[in-house]
């Protein structure tokens, strides 16, 4: 009996481990079904696919808020005086650029949705700022592109 048992959990654990492996890949792949509930619906994928079309300095945040982070561990001198300006400079633009998103993205989501979904705007400042690589589900649309 115990046998059996084993056997049944290692066939479940193994079934379990395709259909995670499956929703995992199409999530990568942007299929809607396997998406998580904040990433869909038709106007999430307009906002992610008019993120994705941009050059943007939020993609640029982490690694640059790293270097600052670093620079500053020298206090009293110059390059730590730099890196802090910096710092206020980095968020700065970051908050402009965020602006300037979110503008562009309310206009277009202006002319094509009649009514708009709530959260739209964080979830495009969110994308924004993670780098393109790492962002979930994985970009769709090329840099320059129009999205649809």
């Amino acid at each position: 009996m115990p046998a059996d048992r084993k056997q049944a959990a290692k066939r479940s654990r193994d079934v379990e481990r395709e259909q995670r492996q499956r929703a995992r890949e199409g999530m990568m792949a942007g299929d809607e079904r396997y998406l998580q509930p904040r990433d869909k619906g038709p106007q999430r994928r307009f906002t992610r696919d008019y993120v994705d079309s941009r050059h943007s300095v939020g993609e640029y945040f982490m690694i640059l808020a790293l270097v600052v982070v670093f620079f500053g561990f020298f206090q009293q001198t110059p390059i730590g005086n730099i890196a802090q300006i910096a710092l206020y400079v980095v968020v700065l633009i970051l908050v402009g650029d965020s602006i300037i998103v979110v503008a562009g993205l309310n206009r277009r989501l202006k002319k094509k949705f009649d009514k708009r979904e709530r959260g739209l705007n964080f979830y495009a400042i969110m994308r924004n700022m993670q780098i393109r690589r790492l962002r979930l589900p994985k970009p769709m649309v090329k840099r320059g592109e129009k999205p649809e």
